[in-house]
């Protein structure tokens, strides 16, 4: 983003993760306020009770699953971290047998009787159901995959794909062939030959991987086979994943590519070529590698795990667009051999089973970070030949045991953000921090910051614990400097010259970050741009008292909007707008004296019709109707009330909708707000969405309740089935008619 002030300073900035991700990164990443930092790399399993993982996924809640191809199991690690859960299972007894591979509690199967109880167990190697074989080598790992209310794992060696029902993983089905044991592999649809990964989409499809018939196949959540997915373009499948749009992405080693595939299962073009998307100083020609894994993230990244010789594999990100310079995002972790399997989690997180050792790693999220990671900023294009840069202004959050470092690079000649050529263009130091809690966040560019085209380097190191943190940078140019107020003497000699002007510029960047101050001193008194800080200030202005159940944003439309609320303050209107902008829900203000019109004689009223005598609207006295010689008496006042029209005129009722509100102090403030904001010498009722509908008592059309349209007439043999659709009751006033209205044993009896 460039943009320019009115002191003639011209600028370009990097603040929004938008931006920041124009550039290329090396084990850098955002963290979750958008600032740049050294990537997350963590082991979830420190303690090293997983023997090798294989398989992963992330359930409905967030939490982590994890299949141990050592033991068969399957673990489950919660979203906010905490203790590995071995999961157990859940089967009938009978003729299943030992059904969920784990020893049964005595007494449950005496005899192999089939009995309708269920036994725990836990996961375990073997054939029967509930049980596994994994390979602990990791391209023949299994998959693990979560419908709405399913787990699917990719039964590898057994040839088949187990299902089980959440939450208490009791066996479903199983999709393959085979009985009880001896599984065997199979070609037709529905077999298979050792599936290795499985991905459900959004409306519950399943996508099952068949590693040795090198293709994939789809059924529905009930498992049937739906189609074929690639089968005459893909030549080796090695990993998939799904989106959130539903569609299918796959991992082709044959052809080192990731190829993309819609809901029907037709191909919508290759989203990575490998290694052509990678840009030269993030290959390494002496270690060639392949792509092994792949996820997509939430906003449509795709990423894809290499595999490879030796140590210092990576996980790459590429975005989704036709536009080649474009498509590499960078690059993030660091382990040994390859990955095998990537799942994208939420809040950035993503995981991966990788190296020899089949380790279950974090990337992103919290945890340890890389040790290093460099940053390459876009190349930002001044369009004036022979620009020469002013200065770099940094937001930085210093770190413990951490050091950053700030390079660039400058020419009249357009580059790319991936061509490093340190022979030709070579990269020059701007600053560099020492170990600590330092930060530097206002640079001078050098003399040799001269062209139109500039490029910037940060070079982050820690020590694992630790990283800076940089949320925003602003690059200045052209250089103008306070030497220009003083004689021209002074810019005579050359080194004098650029001496004067970088101690003149410590003085000029205070003085500019005041101006700035002042020149930007109108978003203040802007509701939807002032900081968090100063919004209680800007509400004092208007007399709005502070009132910390009032959430940040409905403070900002509340003060947005006091102007036009103040003016119709204390009217039914003015109360309806307030209370719906703090619930967040519709909200109906009804006044008692409109629920009933006063009867004036020989004006409205007709005895025996309209004409109501008593104060109770529930318990009316009707003439001719609801009235009765010697049941009611008219006994007469002795004086009449002087004003018989104000009953009820200062009383209201306020229905409210809370379901938005948390917790018992927005629904006190809510009383309180109502308090305030009517007139005072009203009464208020006030009934929440949770308050009982009640005939006659609770219930205001059109605010609460509505009437039913009421039902259809039963006819035997077209609306009506006996025992279904017919309706039995006793307040008919006709005699029933076959055909029309009938009801069994009160109005109508079968011969």
């Amino acid at each position: 983003m460039r943009c320019t002030t009115p002191e003639e300073f011209s600028y370009f900035v990097i603040n929004t993760p938008g931006t920041w991700r124009e550039g290329l990164a090396d084990s850098v990443s955002l963290d979750g306020e958008g600032r740049l930092a050294l990537a997350p790399s963590a082991n979830v399993d420190p303690s090293g009770e997983i023997g090798h993982a294989t398989g992963l996924a992330v359930g409905p809640g967030g939490d982590l699953f994890i299949i141990d191809a050592e033991d068969c199991q399957i673990y489950r690690l919660g979203a906010e971290g905490g203790a590995l859960e071995r999961l157990e299972c859940v089967e009938s007894c009978g003729d299943e047998g030992r059904a969920c591979g784990g020893p049964r509690e005595p007494g449950f199967c005496d005899g192999g009787l089939a009995r309708p109880w269920r036994v725990k167990g836990l996961f375990g190697c073997g054939v029967e159901r509930g049980q596994f074989r994994f390979s602990s080598r990791g391209e023949f790992s299994g998959g693990l995959a979560f419908g709405s209310d399913t787990l699917y794992v990719a039964d590898t060696f057994n040839h088949r794909v187990q299902c089980f029902y959440l939450p208490h993983f009791q066996v479903r089905m199983v999709l393959g062939k085979g009985g009880c044991c001896g599984y065997v592999s199979g070609s037709g649809r529905g077999e298979f030959d050792r599936p290795k990964d499985v991905v459900t989409d959004r409306r519950g499809s399943l996508y099952v991987l068949d590693y040795g018939n090198e293709r994939i196949q789809k059924f529905d959540r009930l498992g049937k086979f739906l189609r074929f997915v690639g089968r005459h373009r893909l030549q080796k499948p090695e990993s998939i994943a799904v989106d959130k749009e539903g569609s299918l992405y796959v991992v082709d080693s044959g052809t080192a590519t990731v190829e993309k595939f819609d809901a029907e299962g037709g191909w919508q073009g290759t989203v990575v070529r490998w290694p052509e998307d990678i840009p030269e100083q993030f290959r390494d020609e002496e270690r060639p590698t392949q792509p092994s894994a792949v996820a997509v993230g939430e906003d449509g990244t795709v990423y894809v795990a290499e595999s490879g010789e030796g140590a210092g594999s990576r996980v790459h990100r590429f975005a989704q667009t036709l536009d080649p310079a474009r498509r590499y995002l960078g690059r993030f972790g660091s382990y040994e051999g390859g990955c095998f399997k990537l799942v994208a989690g939420g809040e950035g997180r993503l995981y991966g089973s990788c190296g020899p050792r089949g380790e279950a790693l974090l990337f992103g999220g919290e945890g340890r970070f890389a040790g290093q990671g460099t940053y390459y900023s876009k190349v930002f294009d001044s369009t004036i030949e022979e620009c020469v840069w002013h200065r770099l202004a940094l937001e930085v959050e210093a770190a413990e045991k951490s050091a950053l470092e700030l390079r660039f690079r400058a020419s009249d000649d357009p580059f790319t953000t991936g061509q490093v050529d340190e022979r030709l263009l070579p990269w020059r130091p701007l600053f560099k921090t020492p170990h600590g809690a330092t930060a530097v966040e206002d640079a001078l560019f050098p003399k040799e910051a001269v062209g139109r085209y500039l490029q910037l380097m940060f070079v982050f190191n820690g020590d694992g614990f630790y990283t800076h943190r940089v949320g925003a940078a602003r690059i200045y140019f052209q250089r103008i400097s306070y030497l220009r107020y003083l004689p021209g003497t002074y810019q005579e000699d050359e080194g004098g010259r650029y001496f004067l002007e970088r101690f003149l510029s410590l003085f000029e960047t205070v003085s500019y970050g005041i101006e700035q101050e002042i020149a930007g001193a109108a978003r203040y008194f802007d509701p939807a741009a002032v900081d968090g800080e100063f919004l209680d200030w800007l509400g004092t202005w208007l007399a709005v008292l502070r009132d910390g159940n009032w959430p940040e944003e409905k403070r900002r439309e509340f003060l947005k909007r006091a102007f036009r609320l103040y003016q119709i303050r204390g009217t039914t209107r003015g109360l309806r707008q307030m209370l719906e902008l703090f619930t967040g829900g519709p909200t109906s203000v009804v006044e008692h004296y409109r629920l009933r019109t006063p009867m004036v004689l020989s004006a409205n009223s007709t005895l025996g019709s309209s004409t109501v005598v008593g104060k109770s609207p529930a318990k009316r006295l009707v003439l001719e109707d609801s009235s009765r010689i010697g049941e009611f008496a008219l006994i007469e006042a002795d004086e009449p009330a002087a004003k018989p029209f104000e009953a009820g005129a200062y009383g209201f009722t306020v229905v409210a909708d809370t379901s938005k509100l948390e917790g018992g102090a927005q629904q006190t403030a809510l009383r309180r707000l109502i308090e305030e904001e009517k007139p005072a010498h009203t009464q208020c009722l006030l009934r929440t969405g949770g308050a009982a509908l009640q005939l006659g008592v609770s219930a205001l059309l059109e605010v609460d309740s509505k009437l039913s349209k009421g039902f259809e007439t039963a006819r035997l043999g077209l609306t009506s089935r006996l025992g279904s659709g017919t309706f039995v009751g006793k307040r008919l006033r006709r005699r029933g008619v076959i055909g029309a209205r009938s009801t069994l044993m009160v109005d109508a009896v079968l011969h």
